[in-house]
């Protein structure tokens, strides 16, 4: 089907877009809505309970994913600004991690950050179009283009709101609205659905994990697997905790929680910045296991010399493979046992006491090496079910926002009978 174009197009003036429909107009953001209009009074009753958007709260594409509730006593004093339904709120921090989203009316009167840009579209600016015209990968990199910063770009509100925004008249606002919305929401359920299924390729990897190192399965080199039956040990009674502690500065290694891949044991590099002080020594070769939310199955064997967060409970030696003990770490068994044992609602933990209490089954040392072996060879294949999974969900979330840009730019034609426009 050939691509329908509008029947006349004029010079933009812009770098991002060369041309634009013949009745469209180009505005700076600031002439097209008002920029963080309301905010929280610091008068406000202390008892008073706030719906929070912070800024790991949004995602790009995926929109708003956690809300906090907290009493205005307690909240952050980043927690000002109020958004209301048919707003846009950008982050102007971290601009990489294109924190954009509409408000809908579920989320009217929340506060969200003063590290977010709220925007209300003024008369003649419809709400979800203006959202769509932010979201597009042209505008998102005139953001980055403006940034400032190298590991923490940040734009400031003032600098948000003069980048200029393409604006057709409004009733073809409101049918490129209408368009995204039908077409965008297929593309999001296609990938719901794709994330769904390498949730559950890592839940059945974990429960692979689970019969082999709890001899449910035995794997030999000989004769593959057949039923086994093992003696089982404390976990306590053959590992040993590292407990030291020393003075981080930024010239060292970290790992936080987010530096660690659920359910495979992989390092994360990220961005993060933390703070000089004093944290958990790590060792290379010592075995990893976050204690918070363990539901998240986050465990890993460090491969250098530095420190790590609290929340990881540190083996220095293991009586065995250390291999063998992250996969049983790992194993679905193990994390659901400890995720019953936590205390706390928000911010879930388990204890060691009683973590180092679960039993162990340690088969000797060549066993282990054979179970290690079958283990990575069922990894091997799940991985590559799941990279060809997390190939098709980045070409959805390609086409999703070339069809935003081609729409909110003129590319395409979007008419009343516009099902398809490819």
């Amino acid at each position: 089907m050939s691509i329908k174009r509008y029947s006349k197009y004029k010079d933009s003036g812009m770098d991002f877009v060369s041309t634009i429909p013949l009745g469209w107009e180009i505005k700076p953001l600031k002439y097209a809505t008002i920029c963080n209009r309301d905010v929280l009074s610091e008068n406000t009753n202390e008892d008073t309970e706030l719906n929070y958007i912070e800024i790991g709260s949004v995602e790009y594409c995926r929109g708003i994913n956690n809300i906090q509730k907290i009493i205005f006593s307690n909240a952050p004093s980043r927690a000002r600004r109020i958004v209301h339904m048919g707003d846009t709120i950008i982050s102007t921090v971290r601009t990489y991690l294109k924190a954009i989203v509409y408000i809908e009316e579920k989320y009217d009167n929340y506060i969200c950050s003063t590290g977010f840009a709220v925007f209300t579209p003024k008369v003649g600016v419809d709400g979800i179009f203006l959202s769509y015209a932010l979201l597009c990968h042209s505008f998102i990199s005139e953001v980055e283009r403006h940034s400032v910063g190298v590991s923490y770009p940040a734009i400031t509100s003032t600098a948000l709101a003069s980048l200029k925004v393409i604006l057709p008249p409004i009733n073809m606002q409101k049918l490129i609205a209408t368009y995204l919305d039908r077409h965008t929401a297929e593309i999001d359920g296609l990938i719901t659905s794709l994330g769904e299924q390498i949730t559950m390729l890592k839940k059945y990897y974990q429960i692979i994990i689970h019969d082999a190192v709890t001899g449910r399965i035995k794997v030999t080199k000989t004769s593959g697997k057949t039923s086994a039956a093992n003696v089982k040990i404390k976990l306590k009674y053959v590992v040993q905790l590292r407990t030291e502690i020393g003075h981080y500065t930024c010239d060292d290694q970290y790992i936080g929680l987010e530096n660690v891949e659920s359910f495979t044991g992989r390092y994360i590099k990220t961005d993060s910045v933390y703070n000089d002080g004093v944290y958990c020594i790590v060792k290379k070769g010592d075995v990893l296991f976050s204690k918070l939310r363990p539901y998240l199955a986050k465990a890993m064997i460090c491969e250098f010399n530095g420190f790590v967060t609290n929340e990881f409970i540190v083996f220095k030696n293991f009586a065995g493979n250390k291999l063998f003990l992250l996969y049983y770490l790992l194993s679905d068994g193990f994390i659901k046992a400890v995720d019953a044992s936590t205390y706390g609602v928000k911010m879930p933990r388990a204890s060691w006491d009683f973590i180092g209490n679960q039993e162990i089954i340690l088969p000797p040392i060549e066993e282990q090496a054979a179970i290690i072996a079958y283990i990575n060879y069922r990894a091997t294949e799940i991985d590559k079910l799941i990279a060809n999974t997390n190939s098709q969900i980045e070409k959805l979330k390609k086409y999703r926002q070339v069809i935003i840009h081609d729409a909110v730019t003129g590319k395409i034609k979007i008419t009343e009978g516009s099902n398809n426009a490819n």
